[in-house]
């Protein structure tokens, strides 16, 4: 979390080399959302601004492929979901808030944008299949070479790995944490009719802080705090589609 995109970087093409611009971009956000929530990478590049939800008390990534109540919907808005489990509601993490995930949402939809990241472009697959991780592997790759991580097994799914610990560790049941995870079909678990998570299991799932946690809230909300006090410059790296 040390590294120049989150604490400032050079430009928006060389956003791994230390300057003094602030960056959210799609990749900014993107790592972060799979380590604070457990997604998975091509979840998180296809997510929508109204897939943000509230129940007045938390937030939530609502992923379920569409809701029945409101009708049918185009099959090119379809989410493009790895399983039948996929589709499932996810606590957002405090800290995406602190660091300004609300205000992305609604600089969006102030542009008439549908989309949470519209700069995140999915890759076409010569089999036609739609890819929508390859933004975030990439970056991951230079990353690991980067920084000398030579584990084969460290991927960016150990980031779901990660996630399940955590939930492990703080009690959380299993059936919730699957469910979470995207992991099994069964959609009621500890999830009420509106898919909403129990509000004891939410807030229980939200002062989930672990060390690793503590120390990432630290740099980031730094290199947040700097920008919003001028010492960096922020740069949008979005313009709408539309």
């Amino acid at each position: 979390m040390g590294l120049p995109l989150f604490t400032g970087c050079k430009n928006r093409v060389h956003v791994w080399q230390t300057g003094g611009y602030f960056l959210q971009s799609h990749i900014y956000w993107g790592f972060l959302i799979c380590i604070l929530t457990g997604m998975r990478p091509g979840e998180v590049g296809q997510l929508k601004c109204a897939d943000i939800r509230t129940d007045g008390e938390f937030y939530y990534f609502d992923l379920r492929p569409f809701d029945a109540r409101n009708g049918r919907i185009a099959v090119k808005d379809l989410r493009n979901l790895k399983t039948n489990a996929a589709g499932r509601v996810i606590p957002i993490n405090p800290l995406l808030i602190e660091l300004g995930l609300l205000d992305r949402m609604q600089d969006l939809m102030d542009q008439q944008e549908e989309r949470l990241f519209p700069e995140w472009n999915a890759y076409t697959r010569k089999d036609g299949r739609i890819c929508w991780s390859q933004p975030l592997s990439k970056s991951w790759q230079y990353v690991k070479a980067k920084l000398k991580l030579n584990r084969a097994d460290l991927t960016l799914y150990s980031t779901r790995h990660l996630m399940a610990d955590w939930l492990d560790n703080g009690a959380i049941a299993q059936r919730t944490r699957d469910r979470i995870l995207g992991h099994v079909s069964d959609v009621r678990g500890r999830y009420g009719r509106k898919g909403i998570l129990d509000p004891q299991i939410a807030a229980k799932i939200e002062t989930l802080e672990p060390r690793v946690i503590k120390q990432m809230k630290e740099i980031l909300l730094a290199g947040k705090s700097r920008a919003d006090a001028g010492e960096l410059t922020m740069l949008k790296t979005y313009r709408p589609s539309r």
